[in-house]
């Protein structure tokens, strides 16, 4: 539960420092819509890190599992798209020393959620 926990909570910090900066003053207004969906993952990512706490602990509310899938997938979506264009410029960014952990992490997240576990949805 940490573990899961604790990758949701940084890819969510990390959607807000790359998305607050475009979503609250960038030119264009693409690159400000841009913004506010890497921010918006970022509270999707939030809210799945409560709900994984209540997943893997008391199950109080039903769709908690649905969440903490639904960030998972959100982690992965977001961090193949900054894996591949990183790989189509091929120029380093200190950001890939944190994307390239989290791009792991969700693939072992997701493989947490096994086909013979119920959801709960």
């Amino acid at each position: 539960m940490s573990l899961m926990m604790a990758g949701l909570l940084v890819p969510m910090t990390f959607s807000a420092v790359i998305g607050w900066p475009d979503a609250s003053g960038a030119p264009a207004f693409a690159q400000r819509i841009t913004g506010v969906l890497f921010v918006l993952s970022g509270v999707v990512q939030g809210a799945a890190a409560t709900a994984a706490r209540d997943y893997w602990g008391r199950r109080q509310f039903r769709a908690s599992g649905a969440i903490v899938l639904l960030g998972v997938i959100v982690v992965l979506a977001t961090d193949s798209l900054l894996l591949f264009l990183w790989l189509e410029e091929r120029e380093y960014t200190h950001h890939v020393l944190v994307y390239m952990p989290l791009w792991c992490w969700s693939v072992w997240a997701l493989s947490c959620f096994q086909p013979d576990r119920r959801l709960d949805w």
